[in-house]
Parts: C-alpha cells; structure tokens; sequence
C-alpha cells in the first residue's frame, strides 16, 4: 500500500484528505504491479491446498482469491486510497487469516 499512498501524494504521517488525483505515475504502476503479483501468487498457490480440506477452508479461500480480484479492480480503476486501505484493513486481512488459520 506504500507505492499507492505515495501514488497520491500522501505524506506520511498524513492523512488522505484532498487527494484524489495520481500525482506519481511510477509509484502508481509499482502498485498495480504488487497487487497483480498477489493475485498471480495466490492463484498459483492454491493448487497446493489439499484435496481433503474443509469447507470452512476452501470458501475462505474463494473469499480471499475475490477479496484479491476486488483490490486489482479498485487499484487499476484508480479508487481512492482511504477505499483501498479499508479493503485491505478489513476485508483482505481477515481473509487471509481464515483462508490460511493465521493468529
């Protein structure tokens, strides 16, 4: 998420408000790149779930391969930062630590 906070303009230690418009187009493509590398990483690494896992588990990995297709989406469409964070913060996290029983 640092390559798309900075993207914005978004100083640290700053908040959000007021920026709406790319101002760093290379810190903008670092993030789409990281955000389509995570997805490509989480498609190929669920082919080594295994075969007898349970329900609960293979649909928190569904979720999460969504949550993932979700955050791209919002990146490529050039959704606010504050929108991304939440995805992240909220959705995303969670999700991960379902899918693959993390503390």
């Amino acid at each position: 998420m640092e390559r798309y906070k900075e993207a914005y303009g978004i100083e640290e230690g700053k908040g959000a408000a007021g920026h709406n418009t790319i101002v760093k187009m290379a810190d903008y493509q670092s993030a789409q790149a990281i955000a389509a590398k995570a997805q490509e990483i989480f498609n190929e690494s669920k082919q080594l779930i295994p075969a007898n896992s349970t329900s609960t588990t293979i649909s928190a990995i569904a979720k999460l391969g969504n949550d993932l297709s979700t955050l791209k989406s919002d990146i490529d469409s050039k959704a606010p930062y504050d929108k991304v964070v939440t995805l992240i913060d909220d959705t995303i996290q969670p999700s991960l630590k379902a899918a693959f029983n993390l503390p």
